[in-house]
């Protein structure tokens, strides 16, 4: 139970961590800025949440590495079917984006929503892998998940302490784009024990 639930905590701190600490260090407005970045890494979270949820049983199912991959790859597709779309709109439109989800007002937001988009879809990822490397007994990774949404969330924290004038939306860039680094070493990480399976 400790891994799942460890799991989870990771997931809240990944993708709740840079609201709540642009909260606590700066005023309403960028906290609502924050606010919308976050709501899309939840989006994405959320769109893709029934994909991890479908392959668990799938996974623990599976009596061969061949079953597996067969069960995995039809999912491994639904994902890229429905993130790839998403960050590409908000790479290319992220103002337009904005400004018809949310209104005008909020409209300094967008410069930080690709990289929370990206952040959000590397997280997905590594943790429907980290789903998937659990269901087949290997517990630890959930505790990986926790380590990788803590570290960037704690730089977070941290970096207005030693550098002064920072602006709330730079923080929230440089945490998704280390989070994103973080979720693409622990994929590469997971992939290659799955390929052990």
């Amino acid at each position: 139970a400790m891994p799942w639930a460890a799991l989870q905590l990771g997931q809240v701190i990944a993708l709740d961590g840079d609201f709540l600490v642009i909260k606590f260090l700066y005023g309403t407005e960028e906290s609502g800025h924050a606010a919308i970045a976050v709501l899309v890494q939840r989006i994405l979270f959320f769109g893709s949440f029934g994909l991890a949820s479908a392959m668990l049983p799938m996974a623990a199912a599976a009596k061969s590495h061949e079953e597996l991959i067969a069960a995995v790859k039809p999912i491994l597709g639904l994902f890229a079917i429905t993130t790839l779309p998403v960050v590409c709109v908000l790479g290319m439109f992220p103002e337009f984006f904005v400004n018809i989800a949310f209104g005008p007002a909020y409209e300094a937001a967008a410069p930080a929503l690709f990289y929370s988009c990206i952040s959000g879809t590397a997280f997905v990822a590594a943790y429907s892998l980290a789903t998937l490397l659990m269901a087949t007994n290997r517990p630890t990774t959930g505790f990986f998940i926790l380590g990788f949404a803590v570290v960037p969330t704690g730089f977070l924290a941290g970096l207005p302490v030693f550098f002064d004038d920072v602006e709330a939306l730079t923080l929230i860039k440089f945490k998704a784009l280390m989070l994103s680094g973080f979720c693409f070493l622990f994929m590469k990480m997971a992939w290659n024990e799955f390929l052990r399976i």
